[in-house]
């Protein structure tokens, strides 16, 4: 009976698992395709969304990371997903000096690390905490 009623749910996730969770979605981008590390240096903020398509906690925090790249455009989101670009994450983990753990965020402004986070710490409301968003 219990089986029955977790059927659908875990049908669902497991998909979104061989999808790699919602890391097609346009508001979060590829951190490879921006640059790969150099692109860590470049000036203003960024998000550095370290993923891993195999894990639920990180498919939770990846639907955390992409409301709010939704509700923030202005501040740009880069993915690596760690199971397949292993090589990148470890370069990440090496020029911000923050150890590695998945999920992950990275608050990167101006080639600096201002803040990360880490499995159920990455919510969107711990975003948009970073970017208050300014008054009219």
């Amino acid at each position: 009976m219990y089986l029955a009623l977790l059927r659908p749910a875990f049908s669902l996730w497991t998909s979104l698992l061989r999808r790699g969770g919602s890391h097609g979605n346009d508001a979060v981008a590829s951190l490879a395709e921006a640059g790969g590390a150099s692109a860590l240096a470049a000036a203003g903020p960024r998000l550095i969304f370290k993923h891993s398509t195999a894990c639920p906690f990180s498919l939770m925090a990846a639907e955390q990371v992409r409301r709010f790249a939704e509700r923030r455009p202005e501040v740009p989101v880069l993915r690596v997903l760690v199971l397949q670009e292993r090589a990148l994450s470890n370069a990440v983990a090496e020029a911000t000096g923050v150890l590695h753990e998945s999920p992950q965020v990275i608050w990167m402004e101006d080639g600096e690390v201002r803040g990360h986070l880490s499995h159920g710490e990455v919510r969107t409301d711990a975003l948009e905490a970073w970017f208050p968003a300014e008054e009219a």
